[in-house]
């Protein structure tokens, strides 16, 4: 009866309260207003990337990948739990399934941008060919430069992130994964290490 009605709406409110969905201009605006510093210290405040890298996981703090050898991406931006990198262990206080974006932020670029193979997957695949130009305007939120939204969102569901395997599946669209476009999104160095590219194998 109602206790049960009542128990179904407090688990649904639980549920909405832990995890959030955006749209690519909402999450602008959240990393510009909310999570600035942030965004500065690890991703050198470009806005693009992150909404970029963040489209291929559907703008959703929820999200969740399982990977045949049994590991789990999770969050909007496709994290794993690294017990020896602080916030991006399972038990931190910045869980990379809820709202709070701010230890997702660090470990993004503790465990991917610092990274070159990974670093210049996400680089690639938020290259101008690969991605659309969409603009927030000062009624949607506060960010003025245009984000880049993919085209081809779900290439890291169906491929699990492994680069060959991206590789492959944008071959198959002619489109060559180790050839970028001469115009590209502004990708940011990272705090950890310079900016490489990676060069085929």
């Amino acid at each position: 009866g109602a206790v049960g009605a009542l128990l179904v709406l407090f688990a649904t409110v639980v549920v909405s309260c832990s995890g959030k969905g955006y749209t690519p201009c909402e999450l602008a605006k959240e990393l510009t207003n909310k999570y600035k510093s942030d965004l500065m210290t690890y991703l050198e405040g470009n806005v693009s990337l992150a909404v970029c890298i963040a489209g291929y996981h559907d703008y959703d703090t929820t999200h969740r990948l399982q990977h045949p050898d049994g590991s789990v991406s999770l969050g909007i931006f496709g994290l794993k739990y690294i017990s020896t990198v602080l916030n991006c262990r399972q038990h931190d206080n910045t869980d990379h399934t809820n709202d709070n974006l701010q230890g997702d932020l660090e470990c993004l670029n503790k465990t991917v941008l610092s990274r070159p193979n990974k670093a210049y997957m996400y680089e690639r695949l938020c290259a101008s060919d690969l991605t659309r130009k969409c603009s927030c305007g000062e009624t949607d939120c506060s960010v003025t430069d245009s984000i880049w939204v993919p085209l081809y969102k779900d290439i890291i569901d169906l491929t699990y992130g492994e680069e060959d395997a991206v590789a492959k599946y944008l071959s198959e669209r002619n489109i060559d994964y180790y050839k970028p476009p001469p115009t590209t999104t502004q990708t940011p160095h990272t705090t950890q290490t310079p900016h490489t590219t990676q060069t085929p194998h």
